[in-house]
């Protein structure tokens, strides 16, 4: 059913596919039911029919399908479904610490064979976690050269130099201004020689 809050957000529609003879009746909720042969066709059959029933574009809100399979496995298809999702997030976890590995063991020396033995996967894998790590670290390396380049080349750590630097120019700005400003000693004297060269008319 649609999702609804103090704001505007993109509506989602869980759709129940349910087994039947001819393939699998689609539950609307909310809305109705409509049909698909398959599995597979099932997000795009219920898309089109709620865009159809509401007036709106298809790709203007999200679909949920959640299949009931029956006699009795669909907890076990939940749970599988969990667990496959935990797996994902581990093998993520595990590649972003074997890129990291990686490059750590090359710039021990280690070849690519060697590594590939100390990890126990393939030299092509090996590779392919080497790119994925010089990739990841060009990156960072990009990010953290447009943040120096915000500060005027230098880091900056809490903002102390960025502050340190304009109270620094502030300071220089002042003398200059100091400097090139005329004391009222030389002013008087610069008068006092025009009047010398140049006497006022009596």
């Amino acid at each position: 059913m649609p999702t609804r809050g103090m704001v505007a957000v993109r509506a989602t529609y869980t759709v129940v596919a349910k087994r039947w003879r001819h393939g699998w009746e689609l539950h609307i909720e909310g809305l109705g039911v409509t049909q698909s042969r398959n599995l597979a066709d099932a997000e795009a059959m219920a898309r089109d029919y709620i865009a159809l029933d509401l007036d709106v574009p298809e790709d203007s809100f999200d679909v949920r399908v959640m299949p009931e399979v029956g006699d009795g496995i669909d907890e076990l298809i939940k749970r599988i479904r969990g667990e496959i999702a935990d797996a994902a997030r581990a093998q993520s976890r595990a590649a972003d610490s074997s890129r990291a590995l990686v490059q750590k063991l090359k710039l021990l020396g280690l070849s690519g064979k060697d590594t590939a033995v100390v990890l126990g996967v393939t030299p092509q894998r090996v590779s392919q976690l080497a790119r994925a790590g010089a990739k990841k670290a060009g990156a960072a390396t990009a990010g953290r050269g447009r943040g120096t380049a915000a500060t005027g080349g230098r880091a900056t750590t809490g903002g102390t130099t960025a502050k340190t630097s304009r109270v620094s120019r502030s300071r220089v700005a002042k003398k200059t201004a100091a400097a090139k400003k005329p004391t009222a000693g030389r002013r008087t004297t610069r008068r006092y020689r025009r009047d010398e060269v140049h006497p006022p008319a009596v």
